[in-house]
């Protein structure tokens, strides 16, 4: 009798812990964030420009607030216009990020590469944050490439010395793989697109109080991003307006193959 109750206890304590791992989240936030500004593979200004008014647009009828992560050696190319369709995402609620320079793979390049890649990355930032009584305070790794041991050490250390929050991601829309099928003349890259970053939001929805979708600035999201952010609120996504609680969740990749 003695042995049948310690297991009856047993089987009440596991069954309890099963259900605690089973809850979900009831209404979680979804922070939307844009690498690569001004552009991931256009690199006309006009062009540039007009994808960000289109993204801008999009998410302003959805009442979200995004973060964009900047890569300023792309914006060289045309500073002013560059500089302009940057005020576009603030003067709209948006956040803006450093996202380097020239977008270098931290494990291809030595720490002090990669921290000049960083402050190199600042001045056209600072310039136009000032301009809204904002500082620079978010970074994103280029390939969400962290490092390793000694360096990842020693890059995180760097950031944080300088002031920055790194902002990683909880759900890769992969856009970017699409957005280049496109370009390569998939008539089923859009919709192939679609339904992937709907998966991806089904596999993630009530795991955390808040997620990061990590999207890019292309021409793939003028087309899509509207249904996709539409399908993120018919599950029950809340759209977030800033980093907060879970901001620094994230997915390490040091992959070459990956975009960020």
């Amino acid at each position: 009798m003695k042995w049948k109750s310690i297991f009856f206890v047993a089987l009440f304590l596991s069954s309890c812990t099963t259900g605690a791992k089973l809850e979900k989240v009831r209404h979680p936030k979804l922070l939307l964030t844009f690498d690569d500004f001004p552009g991931q593979l256009e690199g006309n200004p006009n062009i540039q420009r007009d994808i960000n008014e289109k993204i801008i647009e999009i998410l302003k009828q959805h009442d979200a607030k995004a973060m964009v992560f900047a890569n300023t050696g792309r914006i060289m190319n045309d500073i002013t216009k560059g500089k302009a369709t940057l005020r576009l995402w603030l003067r709209n609620g948006h956040k803006v990020g450093n996202h380097t320079y020239t977008h270098p793979v931290l494990s291809n390049v030595s720490p002090f590469e990669y921290k000049l890649d960083i402050i190199n990355g600042e001045p056209i930032l600072k310039d136009v944050l000032y301009e809204f009584d904002q500082k620079l305070t978010y970074f994103r790794y280029p390939y969400l490439d962290y490092g390793k041991g000694e360096v990842k050490d020693d890059i995180a250390s760097f950031l944080e010395l300088r002031g920055y929050e790194v902002i990683g991601i909880t759900v890769d829309s992969m856009d970017w793989r699409y957005n280049s099928k496109m370009y390569k003349g998939d008539l089923k890259a859009r919709r192939n697109y679609i339904e992937y970053a709907k998966a991806q939001l089904d596999k993630t929805f009530g795991n955390n109080k808040k997620d990061i979708m990590l999207f890019h600035v292309n021409s793939i999201n003028t087309m899509c991003l509207d249904e996709i952010l539409t399908y993120a609120k018919s599950i029950g996504y809340s759209f977030s307006t800033s980093p907060g609680e879970g901001s620094k969740s994230h997915l390490q990749s040091t992959k070459k193959v990956g975009l960020s």
